[in-house]
Formats: structure tokens, sequence, C-alpha cells
């Protein structure tokens, strides 16, 4: 079985996909140490909303490149 940590699923583009679809208008934003991969948890917003800087990159979601990372998961 293989795992991904939260590093290598932002690298997917699935953490943003998740952040800004999902958990953002909830006022909530999953957090992750950059250096191990870990997730402690989400964030929650004080006001209630999270939002992605306009001028940030963002990894692109690539389903095919996810589902073929699965597919060989080996």
């Amino acid at each position: 079985m293989k795992v991904l940590n939260w590093n290598e699923l932002a690298e997917l583009g699935v953490l943003a996909k998740i952040n800004k679809e999902m958990l953002h208008p909830l006022g909530l934003a999953v957090m992750r140490d950059t250096k191990t991969g870990k997730s402690a948890g989400a964030l929650v917003s004080d006001d209630g909303i999270w939002e992605y800087d306009p001028k940030l990159e963002l990894p692109e979601f690539d389903e095919e490149k996810i589902r073929e990372i699965v597919l060989n998961q080996g």
C-alpha cells in the first residue's frame, strides 16, 4: 500500500482543491508542515473567510496523474 503525505498531495493539487472547494467556504483550511508532510488538522478562520491570494500560483489538479500514481502504487 502506498501512502501520500500532505506535501505530495499538495504537489498534485489535491490540497488546494480540497481547501478551495470544500474547506475555505466553511472557514477552514488544512494546514501542513512542509518539512514533514504531516498535518495537525485544519485552521479555523477568525472571520469565517479563507481564500488563496489570486497572485499565488497553485499546483494544477491533474486527475490523470493522480490516477496513474494510484494505479502504480506497488
